[in-house]
């Protein structure tokens, strides 16, 4: 043609037909057929061509894709390449080359993918065999199916106290149209026995170590004096899912929310309501914890054992991510995280799996309403499912062939294709057992090629206590509270420096290292009235003392237990008439125990036997008591006044003010630092500190605060430790700084300060 003109095309054999270049796609016929005009419209979206001979548009990646897409097919038929070659830029004038078909994410294998020069191969691991599916009627989105030899379980909780399994046969994964594998008939219960089977329990999470027939779970067991006990226990699995027994408890005290079993090394790993990632060998001997930063509300966990690899999942409010580390702890690192709030990437992640075949997680966000898939660097995310009328609020999930099962809220079972999304299925839990039997959390699939064999990396000899699995090797570890000497392989005990820490839910004694303080639970508070509870510490006998209050408030308990949190026993019971946050004083050197509530102050006998009223004073509200044998002094607390101080035998005559507050204050954390000769309290968001031989005036003193906290911040309570450190809890959060210590005095050195 000549310049400034184009040949029309010559699809209706005008080959030697050229119009001016303005005559195409002016909305006008200028060539025969009106061919001038076709597609016009893929000019106005990126990587779109037009359908040779039709008027079609289509995506570049859809030419030459063998799924015909023009309407008339001209997109399959025209320069494409043959089978299992293509053009990498859909750009005809490029040769073409091999197609690597194992990039596809859309499951070209179920397991395995090898590629050739033309082609692909399949693989399965072991315990699989390979099954040809392309003459499945596209039941399958991937070309091979592996499927495992022998009938899979999944096993769920319901009622949150009760294990049942579905048998589902050998093959019935193939295209789950089956009605029969899921009748009621097939859910049957597991039986429990032994220790375990004594009271009524809520378990949370549970899983297996299958190879050695062993269950381990994470519960809470309800007593019929209304007291509880949380703890991880195993037992033993019987033949065919249908019994437990030998049942026992292996770690106490502790809540946790989610577990996985490491069943090559012997190690669970799982999460607890510390905010913290630990690991316990199956004995329950050691027990580490591994990760406690960056953690508001850990929910998930799972193990690579072959790899040395541990995933898990934060659902926080504001710390919501993804994240993975060796299986010690460390090397961690943040795979996905919220870090756009009009578009955020992840917002409840609270399921997690992986499929150990792909070296792929699985997980589900309950608040972005998604199923969504990586590979364990984070590498090749994509989308599996965003169905908001199949996702509700999904609890847990698992993987298992090619299909994704997760639990939801009602406690039903469902499933996917693991690549496609599609093949939807309902398990159809609740139809067969009822709403109320139905709800619950726990989800697993009991079948052996689950936890494959292999070598384990851990031997007894390697490590004194624990031996922790990492890539290419394993990393000694001790129990929290212990140091790894420098030889790598002894423990030494250096938790000499400890505090102890009552939350809402708890009592925690943490080692005193302010960078990276390590909740160890020592005893869950048995009713929600335990909000204000105080506490005190004989460092002579072990003993921890603290208070509850009854649940109609009307009685207060004075209690003892040893620093593990065992033999605990109530030594007192004191009614009272309003609810009040009293505290609780050791004085070590006379053995006894002060404690103040609303008017009244009281001492006692350290073993229970006796107790008195010592001091009543109307219009008060002491909230805190601090004793000081060394001089011979109490010092209180008391509720929009300020701070007070009387003998040790309650005088009344000895009562005076020595720091004036005002109304609105709320004073508290009384503690002394007897070195300096200093008493230090908290005012709400500030501390202050005080010298303790003063001169008392009619008008007392208020002294400067040593530290303010923001407004918003609420101290409860404080104590002196070291030489240079106070340390204090605000918000039930554990905080610390230095403060420089004046001219020491010589208060008798040989007592042990209180804690």
């Amino acid at each position: 043609c000549p310049e400034g003109q184009r040949k029309c095309s010559p699809t209706h054999g005008d080959d030697d037909v050229c119009r001016p270049e303005s005559d195409f796609c002016n909305n006008v016929d200028d060539c025969p057929g009106g061919t001038d005009e076709i597609g016009c419209d893929c000019q106005k979206e990126p990587d779109m061509i037009p359908c040779p001979g039709s008027r079609d548009c289509i995506r570049k990646d859809q030419w030459c894709d063998r799924t015909p897409d023009c309407d008339n097919s001209a997109d399959e038929r025209e320069g494409c390449c043959p089978h299992g070659f293509h053009r990498p830029n859909q750009n005809l004038l490029e040769e073409c080359v091999d197609e690597n078909e194992c990039d596809r994410q859309d499951g070209v294998c179920s397991q395995h993918c090898a590629n050739t020069e033309g082609g692909f191969t399949c693989s399965c691991d072991e315990g699989y065999d390979l099954v040809d599916t392309t003459k499945q009627n596209g039941v399958f989105s991937s070309l091979s199916y592996c499927r495992a030899r022998g009938d899979m379980n999944i096993v769920i909780t319901v009622r949150a106290d009760s294990l049942y399994h579905l048998n589902v046969p050998s093959g019935s994964g193939e295209a789950f149209d089956s009605d029969t594998a899921r009748s009621s008939g097939n859910f049957k219960s597991v039986t429990m026995s032994g220790e375990y089977e004594k009271s009524k329990l809520l378990m949370a999470d549970f899983d297996f170590d299958i190879r050695n027939k062993k269950l381990f779970w994470c519960s809470t067991k309800h007593y019929a004096d209304s007291t509880y006990e949380r703890a991880i226990w195993v037992a033993d699995l019987g033949d065919n899912l249908e019994t437990l027994k030998n049942s026992k408890m292996i770690v106490n005290n502790i809540n946790c929310d989610s577990m996985a079993v490491d069943w090559i090394n012997k190690l669970v790993y799982f999460t607890s309501d510390t905010n913290s990632i630990e690991v316990v060998d199956y004995e329950g001997q050691n027990r580490r914890a591994l990760i406690w930063t960056g953690l508001s509300a850990p929910r998930a966990i799972e193990l690579d054992p072959e790899a040395g690899l541990l995933f898990y999942t934060d659902w926080g409010q504001t710390t919501a991510h993804l994240g993975r580390s060796n299986m010690d702890g460390a090397d961690r690192r943040s795979l996905i995280n919220n870090t756009s709030t009009n578009d955020p990437q992840i917002k409840w992640p609270n399921a997690l799996t992986i499929d150990h075949p792909n070296k792929n997680l699985y997980w589900m966000d309950a608040g972005v309403k998604s199923i969504e898939c990586m590979r364990y660097d984070g590498s090749a995310r994509y989308t599996i499912s965003n169905k908001d009328s199949a996702l509700g609020f999904p609890w847990r999930m698992r993987v298992f062939q090619d299909r994704v099962y997760w639990r939801e809220r009602d406690g039903e079972v469902k499933s996917a294709n693991k690549f496609t999304g599609n093949q939807f299925v309902t398990e159809r839990v609740v139809s067969a057992l009822g709403e109320k039997l139905a709800v619950g959390m726990g989800l697993r699939i009991y079948h052996p090629v689950i936890q494959p064999e292999s070598t384990p990396r851990c031997r007894p000899d390697l490590c004194q206590k624990l031996c922790l699995p990492i890539p290419n090797g394993y990393q000694c570890a001790c129990p929290t509270g212990h140091s790894l000497l420098p030889d790598n392989f002894n423990c030494a005990y250096k938790m000499e420096n400890f505090a102890f820490v009552a939350t809402k839910e708890m009592i925690v004694k943490t080692a005193l290292e302010p960078l990276e303080p390590v909740l160890q639970p020592i005893m869950f508070k048995e009713n929600k009235y335990m909000e204000g509870t105080f506490w005190s510490v004989d460092f002579h006998e072990n003993w921890v003392y603290y208070n509850t209050i009854s649940e109609n408030i009307s009685q207060i308990s004075i209690r003892r237990m040893l620093f593990d949190g065992s033999d605990s026993k109530i030594l007192y019971k004191v009614v009272v008439n309003e609810k009040s946050d009293g505290g609780l004083s050791i004085d070590w050197l006379n053995e006894k125990i002060y404690w103040s509530s609303f008017e009244t102050v009281s001492v006692g006998e350290l073993d229970g036997s006796v107790h008195t009223t010592l001091l009543q004073k109307e219009g008060f509200d002491f909230r805190d008591i601090l004793v000081d044998p060394c001089n011979g002094y109490i010092y209180l607390a008391a509720l929009g006044r300020g701070i007070y101080r009387c003998s040790m035998d309650g005088d009344i005559s000895s009562f005076v003010e020595i720091v004036r507050l005002g109304e609105d204050s709320m004073p508290s954390g009384l503690t002394l630092d007897r070195d300096i000769g200093a008493l230090f309290f908290a005012n709400m968001n500030s501390i202050y500190k005080l010298k303790l031989k003063l001169k008392l005036r009619d008008s007392p003193p208020v002294p400067e605060p040593i530290i303010n906290r923001p407004e918003r911040v609420n101290i409860n309570s404080l104590d002196v430790w070291g030489r240079d450190w106070i340390i204090w809890t605000e918000n039930y959060n554990i905080s610390a700084t230095d403060y420089k210590k004046e001219k020491s005095t010589d208060c008798d050195s040989a007592l042990i300060p209180l804690l």
